[in-house]
């Protein structure tokens, strides 16, 4: 309000405001929801309340590349640990049966850090998890990737000894040379790809964050 900015002393966000430029300047895809919505208490796995549900996406880019979307559950009054509800905030939205809520009462701001810290906490554990997966994936990729090779490689050199034994023109055998040549080219892009993927990391992106009403 322009008015009370003046006789308060405080900022006013006009649309020239560096805060404003730097909200617009924000992706689509990194910006965070808010909502307050309402779930009946048979579609929910936590007892009638009021909680904060918070969503992230988290995506690895190992071998096995995923994608998953995290869910944090906290009673808002006690700011403790609570049953699961991001699943049944998906489900309601997929069906197109997420209602709205009334505002929250409660302060909120205890609630959200338990959230974060228990979205970290599944973070380092997730990525430990992981990361020791794509080691032994990258390693049977590795052993696999070079068993193969070996065995092309094995049967262009045959197919070269029996072209020279058949007295066949260097033409012919220039072609086999040339096969190898390429093998050895792609067998050595592979493994810069599987040592990259060996080198892989976690991310998230927070995706929104909910009051919960369960009654």
């Amino acid at each position: 309000d322009q008015e009370g900015s003046r006789l308060q002393g405080t900022p006013l966000l006009t649309a020239t405001h560096p805060l404003v430029h730097a909200a617009l300047g924000v992706p689509a895809h990194r910006q965070s929801r808010y909502s307050s919505v309402h779930i009946p208490e048979d579609q929910a796995p936590a007892p009638p309340g009021t909680y904060l549900v918070h969503l992230c996406v988290a995506t690895w880019d190992g071998v096995r590349p995923l994608n998953e979307i995290w869910s944090t559950t906290v009673e808002a009054h006690t700011a403790k640990s609570a049953p699961d509800l991001g699943g049944s905030v998906l489900a309601a939205i997929a069906a197109g049966e997420l209602r709205e809520g009334r505002p929250p009462s409660a302060d909120l701001r205890q609630a959200l850090d338990v959230a974060i810290e228990e979205r970290d906490r599944r973070f380092y554990r997730r990525s430990h998890d992981l990361g020791r997966e794509n080691d032994a994936f990258a390693a049977a990729r590795r052993a696999g990737a070079q068993q193969a090779h070996e065995r092309r490689i094995a049967t262009h050199r045959k197919r070269i000894e029996t072209l020279q034994l058949r007295g066949r023109s260097q033409a012919v055998i220039r072609m086999q040379e040339a096969q190898i040549r390429h093998q050895n080219e792609r067998h050595i892009r592979l493994i810069r790809d599987l040592e990259r993927q060996a080198q892989a990391s976690l991310q998230t992106k927070d995706l929104a964050v909910c009051v919960v009403e369960v009654c």
